[in-house]
């Protein structure tokens, strides 16, 4: 429709609507599902007192408190997404809480590894069903010219939980033992199903009638649990195991089996249509770089920290810290992708955290060099890291209808969870024994972070479309 000429070129018909209060409330509900992220840095800091609460219990048998959490995690997101779309968001993302809260529970009291590993199964299923929910529960409240600054402030979120995992992981454990670990997500849960409750709208319910069909959704499940299973136990098994390559096999060849259930029923798991928007998958795929290349460094910096330059566990701790803190960048990106669209946003912020790497690799040696050094790096890999992050999310779901978005971001985060286990897997094998102390191994791992990052800017700049619809060609939000 031609523009109105009596309308002036500044009247505030032109600007964008005003946020709601009830977005914001949403937003911040769903931003407790980074209790996800809490966990997995409390399970780090507690496990050397888990391992010696229970010290007849071999350590690849403690290890499964993190790993069953893990998988679970990965295997029920599709489904807590497709359940979303079918029954209601609010129901799912609540539910997803009271079973990761009971889970937490168990987990604090629990008196055997066996019950405690168990209860980490509750917990990782419940944390699926919250994470797949949140982002789609609290989107569809934001004006559509203001999601990019919605999802800014999520990535804000996941940069504060990762801040303040090891200080109040190592906190509770000083204070209370190792149970402290699990205790501490308590609260969070407890705060959003009170709130959740009072302040929560029920979502729009999917147009998809019938039975969800069982077959796609056990396909579906028993594939991704065997892979993410796989990729974290091959380094314990051996990759060239015959437990790890039967993994593999299994769920390679349940793939294709889950991709014709998805493709010829009419309740799928996962509906394929989701993947003819182009701005979905090519955001999917870009993030395959992002996300290998942001765990890989998350695994190895701490390690040439401390095995290469000597320092202590909390000053490598402090020093991600640093780079996490710079996260909250993610709020102006966000505010950005809302006025420019995301292709800028992310081809150009990918390209920040790939140019921290290639000075890391140019400037680190075995001496440590802390100001010219490693601090120009890790800036720049924290600032773009938190660019590129949960902003990559929201340039996944701009054009995903509002009632397939609980199951259109269980798919963008199966994969994101699943990758990141792959640049783990990938930094352990470059890495090689636990005692290396060779400076070139680690350029590697920056060299493969490095290569990530390149190739999430190269599939954003030449594949994702147009930064700009035409009917928003008149319609920017003004000022920041």
């Amino acid at each position: 429709m031609p523009a109105d000429p009596t309308v002036p070129k500044d009247s505030p018909l032109d600007a964008p609507p005003p946020i709601p209060r009830r977005a914001w409330f949403a937003l911040a509900l769903a931003a407790s599902s980074y209790v996800v992220v809490l966990d997995s840095i409390g399970v780090s800091v507690a496990f050397a007192e888990i391992e010696a609460a229970f010290p007849a219990t071999a350590r690849t048998t403690l290890a499964w408190v993190s790993t069953g959490f893990s998988i679970a995690l990965a295997a029920m997101l599709l489904l807590g997404g497709r359940l979303a779309d079918r029954y209601g968001r609010r129901r799912i993302f609540l539910t997803g809480t009271g079973v990761y809260l009971v889970g937490a529970f168990i987990s604090t009291a629990a008196p055997t590894p066996a019950v405690l590993i168990g209860s980490r199964v509750i917990q990782g299923s419940g944390g699926a069903l919250m994470t797949a929910t949140a982002i789609a529960l609290a989107l569809p409240e934001f004006p559509e010219r203001h999601r990019g600054l919605a999802m800014g402030w999520l990535g804000a979120g996941g940069a504060m939980a990762s801040v303040l995992g090891p200080i109040l992981g190592s906190t509770m454990v000083d204070l209370v033992g190792w149970r402290g670990a699990f205790a501490m997500t308590i609260p969070f849960c407890a705060l959003t199903m009170v709130f959740g409750h009072r302040l929560l709208r029920e979502s729009e319910i999917s147009a998809h009638p019938g039975r969800l069909d069982l077959p796609s959704v056990g396909v579906g499940i028993a594939s991704v649990a065997l892979f993410t299973l796989a990729i974290i136990q091959g380094r314990t098994w051996g990759w060239g195991s015959a437990p790890t390559l039967g993994s593999f096999a299994i769920s390679i060849g349940l793939f294709p089996v889950f991709v014709h259930r998805s493709a010829t029923t009419d309740t799928p798991l996962l509906s394929l249509s989701v993947f003819a928007n182009r701005r979905f998958t090519v955001a999917t795929i870009a993030q395959l770089g992002t996300q290998t290349g942001i765990f890989a460094w998350f695994f190895a910096t701490p390690l040439f920290l401390q095995n290469i330059w000597g320092w202590s566990p909390v000053e490598a701790g402090w020093a991600l810290a640093l780079a996490m803190m710079l996260g909250f960048i993610s709020i102006p990106a966000g505010r950005w992708a809302d006025r420019r669209g995301y292709r800028s946003v992310l081809a150009l912020g990918a390209l920040i955290p790939a140019l921290g790497m290639g000075w890391w690799i140019i400037a680190l040696d075995g001496q440590s060099d802390l100001g010219v050094g490693l601090v120009p790096g890790l800036v720049l890999f924290g600032a773009g890291a938190g660019i590129v992050g949960v902003p990559g999310t929201g340039a996944a779901l701009v054009g995903v209808s509002n009632t397939d978005l609980g199951m259109a971001n269980a798919a963008h985060q199966t994969t994101r969870r699943t990758v990141q286990a792959l640049g783990v897997a990938a930094a352990v094998a470059i890495l090689g024994s636990r005692d290396n102390d060779s400076v070139a191994s680690f350029k590697w791992v920056w060299a493969l972070t490095l290569l990530g990052y390149l190739f999430s800017a190269l599939v954003i700049a030449v594949a994702y479309p147009a930064d700009r619809e035409p009917h928003d060609a008149t319609a920017r939000p003004r000022g920041l």
